[in-house]
């Protein structure tokens, strides 16, 4: 006998005795005296359909949570509703249903799919959480009924994403044993089903997996954001290592900190600074031919420093310095010019700051040294390289980076593009305008600079297969040392691409390696060489 042979006589069996049953029950409630008086004490049975919380959506108006994931049906055992489920449910499913078909009273029941019969009533299901998801640390999470947002924009926009979709109630009269009386067809309270209320958020989906993709190949711990030019929009933020719902408790209590957002922790920045001294010594009128000759080494009030592994680059201009990452060269310039104008420049750009991407979610301060600190040669040495007391966050980075592709306009990142009500209507978001933080000129003649790298410098593995790039290298140390005794460093590389009508700008970090530039130079690639740019 076949299965669907198998399935058709199970189903016509049940059928036969639901009837018998039904039958046998009328003739004990019109003939005994106790089931007469119970039929009588007619009631009602409540079934609650679950709520939802507000979506979030990409820029282009994809889930990013709270997707629909079939159906919720409210089921009341009548043979039309058994038909309809058996061909939408497997052998196994179906003999669950027609066990609880069996006891005469409504449930619930998930399906897979849309069906119609009479005897059903069926509702949209949404997840909140789905495996696969990559923006979790910006997102956050909730309690465990998905009612209350404990962390990110969860916890940030809580009170407008409850209830966004409220709880429905499926009534029917029953008699006395809990049974659906014939002819009375249940009542819906709340019709509402589609859940459109939500928040758009700037990010891009398809840019947030490639820039994911790119952290889990080559970042093990770390992040990368990507900033569109020049409106600072946040179109992927990635922080490694990372965590989902299932894994929350275990990330709490895991040595590698997954639940912290590295995209928004500071970080010594190292020789990525070195756009800020070259911008600071261009405004004070020193030109891009101003030339040093890069001996390895230089000594500044007794501290020596090095250029990294000791090489020595010899004469030097600005640009070929920013190539060959020269510390000597930028130190001799900063002395030149004097801390002042490093300092200023670098506040102007947002550096010692916090960024505030939306309500609720925003940087930490950056770090810059005291005037006090910097009377101290030596400190100002280790500033114009990007050593020393100076921290900045890898959306800072971003922000930097996207202020010299824009020309000089310096635009805050931003994560919220608009939110949506009950009804998927449209209520904007402020946008803050951009300042002129740098000359068109200088922010220009840096973008020149910045190709530099990427053609003959430190920065090569990071050259895109089309349209060019900008960037910088940088390796910052952190004075701690790993169990072979090898320096552990914050590697960064920071760039825009493609190189002419520069359309996005990039931060990666990869926190406390000793690879250096072999892990982020080919996440920067990989990110350009697959973002599609129109």
């Amino acid at each position: 006998m076949s299965r669907l042979h198998k399935r058709v006589v199970t189903l016509y069996a049940v059928t036969a005795v639901f009837f018998m049953v039904l039958l046998l029950r009328v003739f004990t409630v019109s003939s005994g005296t106790q089931f007469a008086q119970a039929a009588q004490q007619n009631s009602t049975l409540s079934l609650q359909v679950p709520g939802s919380r507000g979506i979030f959506y990409d820029c282009n108006g994809e889930p990013l949570v709270g997707g629909q994931d079939g159906y919720l049906a409210a089921v009341s055992p009548e043979p039309e509703a058994a038909t309809a489920l058996s061909t939408v449910l497997d052998g196994e499913e179906m003999d669950q249903v027609l066990e609880r078909m069996g006891e005469g009273k409504p449930f619930l029941l998930k399906l897979p799919t849309s069906v119609s019969a009479p005897g059903l009533i069926l509702f949209p299901a949404y997840t909140r959480y789905s495996d696969g998801q990559t923006v979790n640390h910006l997102l956050g999470y909730t309690d465990n009924t998905q009612e209350k947002g404990l962390s990110g924009l969860e916890k940030a926009y809580d009170s407008f994403l409850t209830g966004a979709l409220p709880a429905r109630k499926v009534v029917y009269s029953v008699n006395a044993l809990g049974r659906p009386l014939s002819g009375i067809s249940p009542k819906v309270q709340n019709t509402q089903t589609e859940l459109k209320k939500g928040i758009v958020l700037t990010l891009d989906k398809d840019i947030q997996s490639i820039a994911q993709k790119a952290a889990d190949e080559y970042i093990p711990s770390g992040a990368i954001v990507v900033l569109e030019i020049p409106t600072g929009k946040v179109r992927a933020s990635v922080s490694t290592p990372s965590f989902t719902m299932d894994t929350l408790a275990a990330a709490m209590e895991s040595e590698d900190a997954p639940l912290v957002n590295r995209a928004l922790q500071n970080y010594n920045v190292g020789s990525s600074f070195k756009l800020v001294t070259a911008a600071a010594a261009l405004e004070a009128g020193y030109p891009i031919e101003w030339e040093h000759e890069c001996t390895g080494s230089v000594d500044v009030a007794g501290v020596v420093f090095h250029c990294y592994n000791n090489n020595t680059h010899g004469n030097l201009t600005m640009e070929g310095a920013l190539a060959k990452s020269c510390n000597t060269y930028f130190i001799s310039l900063a002395r030149e010019i004097g801390y002042e104008p490093i300092l200023s420049m670098a506040k102007r750009l947002g550096f010692g700051s916090s960024l505030q991407l939306c309500t609720g979610v925003a940087t930490p301060e950056g770090v810059l040294p005291e005037e006090n600190v910097l009377a101290s040669p030596a400190a100002v040495a280790n500033f114009a390289f990007g050593q020393g007391d100076l921290l900045a966050t890898p959306m800072q980075m971003a922000s930097l980076v996207n202020c010299i592709a824009s020309d000089g306009i310096l635009t805050t990142p931003s994560l919220v593009e608009c939110f949506l009500d009950e009804n998927g209507e449209e209520t904007q978001v402020a946008k803050m305008d951009g300042v002129q933080a740098l000359s068109p000129d200088i922010a220009r003649t840096l973008q020149k600079m910045m190709a530099a790298p990427l053609s003959y410098g430190t920065a090569t593995t990071a050259m895109p297969d089309k349209g060019g790039a900008g960037g910088k290298t940088a390796t910052a140390q952190t004075g701690m040392y790993n169990k072979e005794g090898d320096p552990v460093n914050q590697s960064w590389f920071v760039g825009y691409f493609p190189y002419e009508n520069p359309r996005y700008a990039v931060a990666v970090l990869a926190e406390d390696t000793i690879q250096g530039s072999k892990t982020t130079n080919p996440a920067f690639k990989y990110i350009a060489d697959h973002v599609k740019v129109e």
